[in-house]
C-alpha cells in the first residue's frame, strides 16, 4: 500500500490482547477473510497461549509485548478476563495510536467503562463490546473461526467515544458480517 508521495505505508494493525478461548476465535475469523488489508497481531502474558493461537492461523504475528502489539494498531481487543483489563487499559495508553478504536470481550461493563474513561488518552476511542458466546472448555485450542456466528455481541460506546466512530463500529461490522447481530 503506498501513500500519495509513494513511500511504503504500514499495513493496518489489529491487536488482539488475550489468546484464549475468544481473543483465538475473533483471530480466526479475522485471518479467516478472503480479501483482507490488515495484519492481525497477537499478545498473551501466556507466551504459549499466544504461540498456539499464532500456529492455529489465528495471528500473523505474536508480540512480545504490549507496546509491540498496540503501535500503530488502528483497532484494539481486549480479550482478556475484567480483572486484567484495569492494568492493560492502564499500560496501554501510551502505545495507542491517533484515532485507534479499543474494545473489549469481558461480560460486565460498569469497571470498564470507568477505567476506559480514566486511562485511554483522549486521541483514541473506547466501545464496549460483549460477544455473547462461548463454550464449555477455554483457552486458544478451542476456538472456532465461526465461535460468533449467529450470536449477539453487546456494543456500548463510552460516553466520549467519538460520534463517526459509534455510528461506524469499524470492528463489530465485521463481526456482524459474520453473522452476528449487534445491539
Amino acid at each position: 500500500m503506498a501513500s500519495p508521495s509513494g513511500d511504503q505505508m504500514a499495513q493496518p494493525r489489529i491487536a488482539i490482547i488475550g489468546t484464549g478461548l475468544i481473543g483465538t476465535s475473533i483471530g480466526l475469523a479475522l485471518t479467516s477473510r478472503k480479501s483482507r488489508n490488515y495484519e492481525v497481531v497477537g499478545a498473551d502474558r501466556d507466551r504459549g497461549n499466544a504461540r498456539q493461537a499464532k500456529k492455529m492461523g489465528a495471528l500473523d504475528r505474536e508480540a512480545g509485548s504490549l507496546e509491540e502489539a498496540l503501535t500503530g494498531a488502528g483497532i484494539v481487543i481486549l480479550a482478556v478476563p475484567v480483572q486484567a483489563a484495569k492494568q492493560i487499559l492502564q499500560e496501554s495508553a501510551r502505545f495507542l495510536a491517533e484515532g485507534a478504536v479499543v474494545t473489549d470481550t469481558c461480560s460486565t461493563k460498569a469497571d470498564i467503562l470507568r477505567w476506559a474513561e480514566e486511562f485511554v488518552p483522549a486521541h483514541a476511542h473506547f466501545v464496549g463490546g460483549h460477544p455473547m458466546a462461548g463454550k464449555e472448555k477455554s483457552g486458544p485450542a478451542a476456538a472456532t473461526a465461526d465461535l460468533f456466528k449467529d450470536a449477539t455481541w453487546a456494543v456500548t460506546p463510552s460516553p466520549r467515544a467519538n460520534e463517526g466512530r459509534r455510528s461506524r463500529r469499524p470492528w463489530p461490522r465485521r463481526v456482524h458480517g459474520r453473522g452476528s447481530s449487534l445491539h
